[in-house]
């Protein structure tokens, strides 16, 4: 052991008992600051996907609503058509007229499905980017 008056780098002082229990308490102080910050990484983690669950709920409600507005539209144009028909219009003029409510309803739902897809494309790519942002700081 080395004497305090000749004390060098490689020869440190006794250490105080209090002094050790400062030494204790910060060497605790590190692991709890470890736990809060993987107990945050956690949270973060969780917040993230219970964030983007919302997202994908929020865009399966949106899609059933553009579907049920265009099955409601659906159902409008053929009680109409089966009002004039009971009324005694001319079938042809019935038959061409619900083609082209059906081929409009169809050209709606294609329209809807496309809207869809690019909705799902823009997500993808907005995940893919904020991916590449934290993977390059």
């Amino acid at each position: 052991m080395c004497d305090p008056p000749t004390a060098t780098p490689l020869c440190s002082p006794p250490v105080s008992l209090g002094e050790e229990e400062t030494l204790r308490s910060f060497a605790r102080l590190a692991g709890t600051c470890q736990e809060v910050l993987d107990a945050y990484g956690r949270q973060a983690r969780e917040f993230r996907a219970a964030k983007q669950d919302l997202q994908r709920v929020q865009d399966e409600l949106t899609s059933v609503k553009g579907v049920s507005d265009i099955l409601f539209t659906l159902v409008e144009n053929l009680w109409a058509l089966v009002c004039a028909c009971r009324d005694g219009n001319d079938e042809l003029l019935s038959q061409t007229t619900l083609e082209v409510v059906l081929d409009a309803t169809i050209g709606r739902l294609d329209s809807q499905s496309l809207r869809e897809a690019q909705e799902t494309l823009r997500r993808e790519n907005q995940q893919l980017r904020d991916l590449l942002l934290a993977a390059t700081g």
